[in-house]
């Protein structure tokens, strides 16, 4: 019986390839879709899950209210760990980490190979017994206890010793310390939320324990079955214990919570936090868009076999005569269903292993996939190709099966209208889902749009800076500014803390006659009198910094007068008007105050997503990173030569490197427009897919008024009255489904514009564009066989069979 079966599957597939390649390629193209899709989201959701413990392994969180502003924060002072081991039950181990790369480049030099490194750490000599990489050279005990000690990743290992092993050899660190190999570790998976080149040991760093300034992350190692809120519970009686009088006064109160390390990666709401997050939201969306994509594609199968319901009447009648029962034609449906569904599965792994690297660069990832060495993507496929055949077979199945063979042999069967009505419901849904799809795309674009070109308040443009990586380079600043400005190509040459668009360090501010239990959490930016003007930075009021501002006390390398300079957010906050603030004092810090001498106008110097925080600039040259330097025309390669130049001639001992200012803004949309370029990759697969079937159908069911079309024109109907006709049909369904998709994407839409302080609003014209393009592009589909049906000669018609 299963020979007779698959014989009529495959005598029906070679008599129906038109319609048999349609569904092979419209399911493969799901399937492909939907895996890759699952790749990203379980590349997503496994963060730090290939930690041995990762249940036991947890980050300490800090709460801080700070007069009326409250906030969670990643980092910790560095006494939070030794105290926790110390008088806390079940802390097995503590770790300590700092990534110091966020703020600086560190010059990295063996021998003749000196590079810039973003990404350089300090750890605690426990680092690789709480986190399980796999140390491929070392002691995991010992590998980080000499303060000297350096653990490398293998891929620094190759770069800056090829072809030897770079145990027990020596890195030239800035220019002034020396530290030893002692180790190499394979480097972290891409998804760790720990990314690391270089690990130092962390008492070469350690400034004591100490509560304040918080500058660590936190790990702590559980015993196993210890409780983590009990744990977090001790922490806080020892933070009451320990601060509870000094932060009483103070207006401040902290608290601590012990958050899992699986649980890192999701959470964007933590401040001064290090690496890349994702969203738990749009993840899940893009697994449910997966599954969409997957439905679109199990609908084609169903309408297109329904449709061809006719055809097959025949066959299912002589088969019931012949003694088959409803049982053995609904295994035979479900048969032919899964010969094509693993024929398309495994079409889909062969495009889901060709466009995987594409992919990969698409979303910025390294994800990979392993059919044969992992067994459960075999497990997964055969899923897959089960989930199919049950959704995609049954309907044909159980209709195909129920035909009256009397009927079907008398020629009196009729499918009637209730096949037609599941046909058109299924198409909406397919157009439905599509037409959400552009419009959330259309919607982000537009997004990302607004972004790039509002006015940010300063000029960003035509600007490079670039990274000092030790104080002693910053000695050098003024021969370096001045020898940059002798050339024709250079214009204004500044100095910063951080990269504008990362501006993190924060203070509480107050004036005089204001509660300091209540001040305001304010930004600090340290920079020197040339900013205002390298930026173009437009001051309401004040002169800014001047010459009195940057002069410093020689042994303290400190400002002999504290000047500010703030922005106008604040001055709202402290209730002045500019030319008010101007002159009057600011106090932020313990007890550190400045005379504002600006009010600058409010411009944009972090994310469109958070409105215009309180700011204020301040000298302090030592705190100083970043070297900005105004270039007259970016275009012309003789202004980045020149300081190129003239950096190897001042700083001869570290490599050059520069990035433009308004390419590290558009940075801060990196995963927006990630999000955008896969939305617009599987928003055009469901519209092939979509309009893949409505190919199908549409010749199918022209097909089937073959006949009636011969008549009309026999009866003087024109072509173009024919293609109306025929048209309509479809087009009214798609009318249908815009005004299906319409309110689910505003309402979507708008919550995701939520998430920026300053965004675009749901336009008309978006759905309205939206609308027609899907009109168009389904009337196109239908259109090409209703012309050649409609101009097909009328006595053809009438005899066509």
């Amino acid at each position: 019986m299963f020979k007779s079966y698959l014989t009529i599957a495959f005598r029906s597939f070679w008599k129906n390839k038109f319609y048999s390649l349609l569904n092979i390629f419209g399911l493969a193209s799901g399937v492909a879709s939907c895996l890759l899709i699952f790749l990203f989201v379980s590349h997503e959701l496994g963060y730090d899950q290939f930690f041995k413990d990762k249940d036991q392994i947890f980050r300490v969180v800090t709460s801080a209210v700070m007069g009326e502003e409250k906030g969670r924060i990643a980092v910790s002072g560095s006494i939070l760990g030794p105290i926790a081991k110390r008088e806390v039950p079940g802390v097995e181990l503590f770790c300590r980490y700092a990534d110091v790369g966020i703020f600086k480049p560190t010059i990295v030099k063996e021998g003749e190979r000196v590079f810039m490194e973003k990404t350089f750490s300090y750890a605690d000599s426990s680092f690789f017994k709480v986190f399980s990489f796999n140390l491929i050279e070392g002691d995991v005990e010992t590998v980080l206890k000499d303060p000297s000690s350096v653990v490398i990743t293998s891929s620094m290992a190759r770069k800056y010793f090829p072809g030897g092993s770079p145990m027990g050899k020596t890195l030239r660190i800035n220019n002034n310390t020396d530290k030893k190999v002692t180790g190499v570790v394979a480097d972290p998976p891409a998804n760790s939320h720990l990314q690391f080149n270089f690990i130092c040991a962390f008492h070469s760093m350690e400034d004591g324990e100490q509560w304040f300034p918080m500058n660590y992350i936190t790990y702590l190692k559980l015993e196993e079955g210890v409780n983590a809120g009990e744990v977090g519970t001790k922490i806080n009686a020892i933070v009451e214990r320990e601060l509870g009088e000094q932060l009483e006064g103070s207006g401040m109160s902290v608290s601590f919570e012990m958050q899992p390390v699986t649980d890192i990666y999701m959470d964007s709401s933590l401040q001064a936090d290090i690496g890349q997050r994702g969203n738990m939201s749009n993840t899940l969306a893009f697994a449910l868009i997966g599954v969409f994509i997957l439905l679109v594609a199990c609908v084609n199968y169903i309408n297109l076999t329904t449709a061809r319901s006719e055809k097959r009447a025949r066959e299912v009648g002589i088969r019931k005569v012949m003694g088959a029962v409803r049982t053995h034609i609904i295994l035979q449906f479900y048969g032919e269903t899964l010969i094509i569904t693993f024929l398309a599965v495994l079409l889909a792994g062969g495009i889901t292993e060709f466009t995987l690297p594409a992919f990969n660069e698409l979303i910025g990832q390294k994800i990979s996939i392993s059919y044969f060495d992992n067994p459960g993507w075999i497990a997964l496929l055969a899923a897959v190709v089960f989930a199919i055949t049950l959704i995609a077979g049954s309907y044909p199945a159980l209709y195909l099966s129920q035909f009256i063979p009397v009927k079907v042999l008398k020629g009196t069967f009729n499918p009637g209208k209730a096949g037609d009505m599941f046909r058109k419901a299924l198409v909406i849904f397919q157009f439905s889902i599509s037409i959400f799809l552009i419009l959330g795309t259309l919607v982000i674009y537009q997004q990302l749009n607004f972004t790039n070109s509002k006015d940010l308040g300063y000029n960003s443009e035509q600007v490079i800076v670039v990274p000092f990586a030790d104080r002693k380079m910053f000695n050098k600043f003024e021969a370096f500014s001045s020898e940059l400005k002798q050339n024709s190509a250079i214009g204004d040459v500044s100095r910063g803390s951080a990269m504008m668009g990362n501006i993190l360090a924060t203070w509480s501010s107050y004036k005089d006659g204001m509660d300091p239990n209540k001040g305001i959490r304010t930004l600090g930016f340290t920079t020197d009198d040339q900013m205002v003007n390298t930026l173009g930075i437009e001051l309401l009021a004040g002169e800014g910094f001047n010459a009195t501002s940057m002069q410093l006390n020689d042994s303290t390398e400190e400002p002999l007068n504290n000047h500010v300079v703030v922005n106008e957010a604040l001055v709202r906050m402290l209730g002045w008007r500019a030319e008010e603030a101007v002159g009057q004092t600011l106090h932020y810090g313990d007890e550190t105050s400045g005379k504002i001498v600006g009010v600058m106008k409010d411009f944009h110097f972090n994310s469109l997503r958070s409105q215009i925080d309180p700011l204020f600039f301040f000298v302090s040259p030592w705190q100083d990173r970043y070297v900005y330097v105004k270039v007259n025309n970016i275009n012309d390669p003789a202004g980045v030569d020149h300081v190129r130049d003239v950096w190897m001639n001042i700083f001869a001992d570290a490599p050059f490197e520069y990035s433009l200012l308004d390419t590290e803004l558009q940075r801060l949309y990196d995963s927006e427009q990630r999000q955008a370029s896969v939305l617009v990759l599987f928003t055009l697969l469901s519209v092939v897919i979509g309009v893949l079937g409505l190919f199908g159908l549409t010749n199918y069911m022209i097909e089937k008024r073959t006949k009636e079309i011969g008549i009309r024109k026999t009866l003087g109907a024109n072509v173009i009255g024919l293609v109306r006709l025929l048209s309509w049909d479809f087009l009214k369904l798609v009318l249908i489904a815009n005004l299906i998709a319409w309110p689910f994407a505003w309402y979507f839409m708008n919550g995701w514009l939520e998430n920026f302080a300053y965004h675009i609003s749901m336009s008309w014209v978006y759905f309205a564009v939206t609308g027609v393009a899907v009109v168009v592009v389904a009337f196109l589909t239908v259109a090409w066989h209703s012309i050649n049906t409609a101009r097909m000669n009328p006595v053809k018609s009438l005899r066509y069979e």
